[in-house]
């Protein structure tokens, strides 16, 4: 069996909803009322998204897109997957007043 491991972000929109985002993939659940529900949310998405390529036959260039090393697809031992990530950072990007303006101007309610 292969296994794929990913890093999930979990944002808590509001009081009792929460969304997960997986790191590697450009994938996010559908909110869930608990952390533990975005997380299986996140799972199904991947998974869905795995199915999807391997429908296209591209499960190795979707798995080597997202950083992982897909060379290993295809061995029958128990393998685990994991992102070659160089390095992972906190970026900050100043909005500034006229994007804030820009985006008042321009919001319909």
């Amino acid at each position: 069996m292969i296994t794929i491991t990913f890093t999930a972000s979990i944002v808590k929109k509001a009081k009792g909803c929460f969304v997960a985002h997986a790191e590697e993939f450009p994938l996010t659940a559908e909110p869930a009322s608990t952390q533990r529900g975005a997380i299986k949310k996140l799972k199904i998405v991947v998974l869905g998204r795995l199915r999807q390529a391997a429908e296209r036959g591209a499960v190795t260039s979707f798995l080597d897109d997202a950083g992982y090393v897909a060379e290993l697809i295809g061995l029958d031992n128990k393998i685990t997957l994991q992102a070659n990530i160089h390095d992972s950072a906190t970026v900050s990007v100043p909005l500034g007043i006229k994007l804030l303006t820009l985006d008042r101007a321009n919001w319909h309610h």
